[in-house]
């Protein structure tokens, strides 16, 4: 994959000034006030990447494993279930070990806290493993029978030596962008397919992999996948022709840089008493 470093320019030096203000409006705030905005912050992005999925996730719930997580504001509400629980571990994961390797068996890790029971919904699938099904990977939309077929993966024989040139690239030191590596990893992640279920929740985490590498815990603030929910379909649709176009992925990485920007911009609006609420004690 190639991009155009000058188109791109101006759309990433954009999105880094926004990124400085909302790490210079943390900076002045208490500790509280952080811990209590990163809270709600990473509560409504975990729902936002459920939902992507189809996925509904009680925000309650939610709110009160994070609160116990940071130690901050409620923890008596309700527990959350178990997939949910392993959704934020590996959100946790991320940012806290954001200097660790990655690795297959990390990925795997992830993949299985996902789905702690082997199901997902009423079917019994391969967890913990790359998938190894003969049958292709498709991304599919449609009534049954007049299906659209959107993309077709890599077939499971290939996925483990794409894997480890994938993570080969990934833990390298490279010359790109922070923000132009997150849209690429999580284009080549999501290209691959490797699992038989969660690349999509995995591969936004991965997107939050690279953000902390850079900015550390503030990045949990910058809630990509809230924005990409707010804009799914065109987020769906920008995957789409990337995976189909030539190895140019320009206007990806201008779309997502693009929709960082906007997410980091909400950040900018005023801070309290808007997330105090919820964390409240």
């Amino acid at each position: 994959m190639h991009y155009d470093a000058v188109r791109t320019g101006g759309e990433l030096a954009r999105a880094h000034r926004i990124q400085g203000i909302v790490e210079g409006k943390l900076a002045g705030l208490r500790f509280d006030q952080r811990l209590e905005l990163t809270a709600e912050a990473w509560s409504q992005d975990a729902v936002a990447t459920a939902a992507i999925e189809g996925e509904r996730i009680d925000l309650a719930a939610v709110r009160s494993s994070v609160a116990r997580r940071l130690g901050v504001g409620k923890q008596d509400g309700p527990n959350a279930p178990r997939n949910v629980e392993g959704l934020l571990d590996i959100m946790d994961d991320a940012v806290l070990k954001r200097n660790a390797p990655l690795t297959h068996d990390r990925l795997c890790a992830w993949q299985a806290a996902l789905f702690p029971t082997g199901y997902s919904g009423m079917v019994k699938f391969r967890v913990g493993a790359y998938r190894e099904h003969a049958e292709p990977m498709q991304i599919v939309s449609g009534q049954v029978g007049r299906e659209r077929v959107h993309y077709e993966a890599p077939s499971s024989a290939r996925v483990p030596a794409e894997m480890q040139t994938f993570l080969e690239w990934f833990n390298a030191k490279t010359e790109h962008d922070t923000l132009v590596k997150a849209a690429l990893a999580h284009l080549w992640f999501e290209t691959i397919h490797p699992f038989e279920d969660g690349n999509g929740r995995i591969g936004r985490v991965l997107i939050d992999l690279v953000l902390a590498r850079d900015s550390g815990e503030v990045s949990r603030l910058i809630r990509t996948s809230q924005r990409l929910l707010d804009k799914r379909r065109d987020y769906y649709e920008q995957l789409e022709r990337a995976q189909h176009g030539a190895l140019d992925v320009t206007e990806w990485v201008l779309w997502f840089v693009e929709q960082v920007r906007v997410s980091a911009t909400k950040r900018r609006l005023p801070w309290m008493p808007r997330f105090r609420k919820p964390f409240s004690g």
